[in-house]
């Protein structure tokens, strides 16, 4: 069981840029039955007085596998990738992404090498 995380705005129904974001919505990810579940909702509090604001995301998806989020600057890409967490960049509505995630996920199965 994976966990993701993603970045939202516009109460739940679309992506946010990673290092705005106040809200992530978690999602358990079963990977043998391809299905994902509603988990929890994440609040990264923002004080928009520093300019590090995606540290305090990054410390509120650090149980998390895969982030998928609108947008992410590059020292915060890097910083997140270096705590093993796959990011998904996409814009869009979170129902239509996690829809995609699951395709492709499922596509990969298929796959032989």
């Amino acid at each position: 069981m994976k966990k993701i995380a993603v970045a939202v705005k516009d109460n739940g129904k679309r992506t946010e840029h990673f290092g705005i974001s106040e809200y992530f919505i978690v999602y358990d990810y079963d990977e043998k039955k391809h299905r994902i579940e509603y988990n929890n909702v994440i609040f990264s509090s923002k004080n928009r007085n520093s300019q590090e604001e995606w540290e305090k995301s990054a410390d509120a998806i650090k149980d998390c596998d895969i982030v998928i989020c609108e947008k992410i600057g590059m020292k915060a890409k890097v910083e997140v990738e270096m705590m093993d967490i796959k990011i998904i960049e996409e814009e869009g509505s979170v129902e239509d992404i996690l829809d995609n995630f699951l395709n492709v996920e499922k596509k990969k199965d298929k796959i032989i090498l």
